[in-house]
């Protein structure tokens, strides 16, 4: 398969806006949920920018994915089941951003800040 060489994509620090498109749940090397978002006005239709926000795989209140939760109106309930889907896919977020320098080599990379990502419209 062919494939194009890409420019480096450079994201401002700052807040932006986009939609979930994705959520995944991973194991290793923790349980922890993954969450992508589209950038609503970065990229193209053939190339979308994809952020990912991680957080451990721990809902309760004041867990960070807890806090998340309850930002889009779900109120914590002892031995309650939620539908993560359903509370957050597709849905429009907000959320601040800065770049950050991977451990692993000299480039950077935009990085979601830790608790800044909320639904659209929540101020």
């Amino acid at each position: 398969m062919k494939r194009k060489w890409k420019k480096p994509v450079v994201i401002n620090d700052g807040v932006h806006s986009g939609n979930i498109c994705l959520i995944e749940y991973k194991t290793q090397p923790y349980a922890y949920v993954r969450i992508s978002i589209k950038l609503e006005k970065e990229g193209t239709e053939d190339s979308p920018i994809i952020l990912i926000y991680s957080c451990p795989d721990n809902l309760s209140p004041g867990s960070k994915f807890g806090k998340l939760i309850q930002s889009f109106g779900v109120e914590f309930a002892p031995e309650g089941e939620i539908d993560v889907e359903e509370i957050l896919m597709n849905k429009e977020v907000v959320f601040q951003t800065q770049m950050k320098q991977s451990s692993k080599s000299e480039q950077k990379f935009a990085e979601i800040i830790d608790e800044t990502l909320k639904p659209a419209g929540t101020g």
